[in-house]
């Protein structure tokens, strides 16, 4: 592993020296559950941490790139934008792990969502509310993922997410076992009371629609948190 600066840009790299991974394969690294024909393997893993990492980096305006080749390792690398007299500082309160916003020991809550007004909204709102862990997760695909490893308390879903409809999510979580009794708040643009109807009567513990209001999400959520 190794670290350094470059034209404005603070680079870390890391290096294996295992099989490589050949030119034609190497597209399929950030697709989600894509474990490059490794599923029927005993090697475990779901696929996802490249497509998170992928997420995460470029959310900071920064990019990752791979250098392999069969038979000779792998070299990943991620590159962030830096100013020359930059300081290092500590990681904000509650970010002790990228992935993941800590607020306490308590309830868990899955946030999926792909817009960063409405993540630092409801970053903020968490703030203010003792005792929640927040997951995040930016598409429906990989918040189905991550609701069946962390089993949160609640979930908040944004059905207008690209991918598999809400209302589909929602039915794979109610079919599971593991996430059937999960109280999942809806959060969508579609404010037209027909479109209310259907999501409460489809098994929405709330929906809600968009712009955010503070109000109405803590309330839900406090609602959500007891019927958990």
């Amino acid at each position: 592993m190794g670290t350094g600066r470059r034209r404005g840009k603070l680079r870390v790299s890391i290096s294996d020296t295992g099989p490589g991974i050949p030119k034609e394969k190497q597209d399929q690294l950030f697709q989600p559950f894509s474990r490059l024909r490794l599923e029927a393997s005993d090697i475990q893993g779901t696929g996802i941490g490249l497509t998170v990492t992928k997420q995460l980096v470029e959310m900071m305006d920064g990019s990752i790139v791979v250098d392999s080749a069969a038979e000779r390792g792998t070299t990943f690398w991620v590159e962030f934008p830096v100013k020359a007299d930059a300081e290092v500082k500590k990681p904000p309160r509650g970010y002790s792990n990228p992935t993941f916003f800590f607020k306490g020991d308590g309830h868990t809550m899955l946030y999926v969502e792909d817009n960063p007004a409405n993540l630092k909204l409801m970053e903020t709102l968490i703030d203010r509310m003792a005792g929640i862990t927040m997951v995040l997760a930016h598409t429906r695909e990989l918040g189905l993922e991550l609701a069946e490893v962390h089993k949160p308390d609640v979930i908040i879903l944004d059905i207008n997410l690209p991918g598999i409809n809400g209302f589909q999510a929602l039915h794979r979580l109610k079919e599971s076992e593991a996430t059937c009794d999960i109280p999942v708040i809806a959060l969508t643009a579609n404010a037209k009371p027909k479109e209310v109807e259907r999501g409460l009567k489809a098994g929405f513990h709330r929906y809600l629609t968009k712009p955010i209001r503070i109000h109405e999400i803590t309330a839900a959520l406090e609602s959500a948190l007891e019927a958990a």
